[in-house]
């Protein structure tokens, strides 16, 4: 346990530092001591992602999915939403579009996934998805859209799709 904790300490200084090379062997030793530990599978994800290997966050990631065990949790959707930015790099963004939905739906208020999806949405010009989930941001407490933009950007739309009236009102 106190290796465990130093071990801990130690990569989340290089982490810190932006040393990703040097957190990555001090990550995989974690995981080997304690296989069950999501936040340092998290922490795996990230530093390969960060690094470009996405190949090898996408096996860390099916891993840590599968630890899981499927039921919907934060933990779960902060899994998917990986995934997601990992298809996106890939562009694959219907994979992308659906890995966020599953994350959205797996944790309502996983204010990060709803806010790229909604952006994700408009940009592929899915404007009824778009939609539906800038009226889920509306109410949400911590997302990095606003209740105000959520509004805006739907009126938006509804200008794009030629509904003034509904653009006036939002």
């Amino acid at each position: 346990a106190q290796r465990l904790e130093i071990l801990r300490r130690a990569a989340n200084l290089h982490l810190e530092q932006g040393e990703m090379e040097d957190a990555l062997p001090l990550i995989r030793q974690i995981i080997e001591l304690a296989p069950d530990d999501l936040v340092s599978s998290v922490l795996l994800i990230d530093a390969h992602m960060s690094m470009g290997e996405l190949d090898e966050a996408e096996v860390a990631l099916e891993r840590a999915i599968e630890s899981t065990g499927g039921r919907r949790s934060p933990e779960l959707s902060a899994l998917l939403h990986r995934k997601a930015r990992i298809a996106g790099a890939r562009g694959d963004h219907q994979a992308q579009v659906d890995l966020l939905q599953q994350a959205f739906s797996t944790d309502k208020g996983n204010g990060q996934a709803a806010a790229e999806l909604a952006d994700l949405a408009e940009a592929l010009e899915d404007w009824d998805l778009a939609v539906k989930v800038l009226r889920t941001i509306t109410v949400l407490e911590d997302c990095p859209i606003s209740r105000v933009e959520a509004f805006l950007r739907q009126a938006k739309i509804a200008f794009r799709r030629g509904d003034r009236q509904r653009a006036v009102l939002w």
